[in-house]
């Protein structure tokens, strides 16, 4: 899902049947500092884990802090599928996760 912004005000209007009904959601957010985003983060954590997070290196730059990109890939994976294994060494990062723009520099989070 890549909506240019208006994912924010979808997930909140989103019924919870119809959130709980989704296996796995890729979705490509963009901004971080509204109250609106928080909501919606909020809403779609009572239904899902985040598998992988990718920040999109079209958008670097230091003023999004603590994100260093504005627009950020996440893939969710709905809680009734599984719980993840708490006792797991964080995943290095994926070599699937490549520059979007492989011309300019990576702004991946390495914490």
């Amino acid at each position: 899902m890549d909506v240019e912004g208006a994912e924010w005000e979808t997930f909140v209007a989103m019924p919870d049947q119809v959130l709980d009904q989704i296996d796995q959601l890729a979705v490509e957010f963009h901004g971080s500092g509204e109250e609106r985003f928080g909501d919606a983060i909020r809403k779609l954590k009572r239904f899902f884990y985040i598998a992988n997070l990718h920040f999109n290196n079209y958008s670097c730059a230091d003023h999004f802090a603590p994100f260093p990109s504005w627009a950020y890939e996440v893939l969710l994976v709905n809680k009734r599928l599984g719980k993840p294994d708490a006792s797991a060494a964080p995943a290095a990062p994926s070599s699937l996760n490549t520059p979007n723009n492989p011309k300019v520099p990576d702004c991946q989070a390495t914490r």
